[in-house]
């Protein structure tokens, strides 16, 4: 490297000399700033907690309810519901998150290419069905082990007759995760319906609901039912059926309003811990400080720069100067 090379790589920037602001905060002014940061949690979190608090959700578990290929389980609706409510399975002990399930797919698969068999290894061992020749479409154990229970929600009408509710069975997967999955010939499982790719996306925990349908005109009040179709053959977990309304934060979660609620809590009692200290135990500040303080804020650069003029001359320096 030339010496004009290095001359235009010493610079404010690379020697990490540019100024800075650091603001000098008496005790005061940090309780303040605490006893703000707690209102504005403490504001936040209560409404919060409420609305989570106030969101309708029924989960009924539905493994251990009966033996046989259908389950009827009944509920109670109190008041109309009004649209959409959201209908989940929820899945306990699932580790959709192990390396296994989640590398055993092929996304160029999925997206409809055409894929040969030495192209498919992280497939495996579910490349193939049975001594069948061909690829499985699609190929892997995520794919294999698609949860196909049915859900039917109905309701009991004047006449004691159960009707089943309009169901949606689309609209719930982003349109960027839909992007990734084409139908082509041979597909065992249609790899483009909303609940399959919903499925395909690993789960960050062993217990996690997915998607499975949306009740667009809500439930009406009265006596209501769902019959399932106990087809999955894989989980052996805890199963469970869900119905739930959703805020703008999501579903139920009462866990946001008490994290805000907690740290504004924090923030609240530091503050009057630092009030209690300086009423207390206040600290006296010297010349130097007080006119620092006064300032308001301080220039890093500057600082370096004071630092140096104040630095003593060591016996090493005067030596020099001496023989000079």
């Amino acid at each position: 490297m030339s010496e004009n090379e290095k001359s235009e790589d010493v610079d404010s920037f690379t020697q990490q000399t540019l100024p800075g602001i650091h603001p000098r905060l008496q005790p005061l002014q940090l309780a303040l700033l605490l006893g703000i940061t707690c209102i504005l949690f403490i504001l936040l979190g209560i409404p919060l907690l409420v609305v989570s608090a106030n969101l309708f959700e029924i989960v009924l578990r539905y493994d251990n309810a009966a033996e046989g290929d259908k389950i009827e389980l009944n509920f109670q609706i109190d008041h109309d519901i009004s649209g959409p409510v959201y209908v989940y399975y929820q899945l306990d002990d699932f580790y959709q998150n192990h390396r296994r399930f989640v590398i055993s797919r092929d996304y160029g698969q999925l997206r409809g290419s055409n894929i040969t068999q030495s192209q498919i290894e992280t497939c495996d061992p579910r490349i193939k069905e049975g001594h069948k020749v061909d690829i499985t479409i699609p190929c892997g154990i995520a794919a294999n082990t698609f949860f196909n229970d049915t859900f039917e929600v109905q309701v009991e009408d004047q006449d004691g007759k159960f009707s089943a509710v309009v169901m949606k069975e689309s609209g719930f997967v982003w349109g960027s995760d839909k992007s990734g999955y084409k139908d082509q010939p041979g597909q065992q499982i249609n790899v483009t319906d909303d609940r399959f790719i919903a499925w395909m996306k690993p789960a960050a925990f062993s217990s996690f609901r997915k998607p499975y349908g949306i009740l667009v005109d809500g439930l009406k009040e009265g006596n209501h039912r769902v019959v399932i179709g106990n087809n999955d053959k894989y989980t052996l977990g805890p199963r469970s059926f869900v119905l739930a309304k959703n805020a703008f934060f999501g579903g139920k979660n009462n866990g946001i309003g008490i994290s805000y609620i907690v740290v504004g809590a924090v923030a609240g009692i530091c503050a009057l811990f630092i009030i209690g200290q300086q009423m207390l135990c206040p600290r006296t500040y010297s010349d130097a400080e007080i006119a620092e303080i006064k300032k308001g804020i301080v220039f890093a650069k500057d600082e370096d720069d004071d630092e140096e003029d104040d630095v003593e001359p060591t016996d090493g320096d005067n030596k020099s100067k001496a023989q000079v």
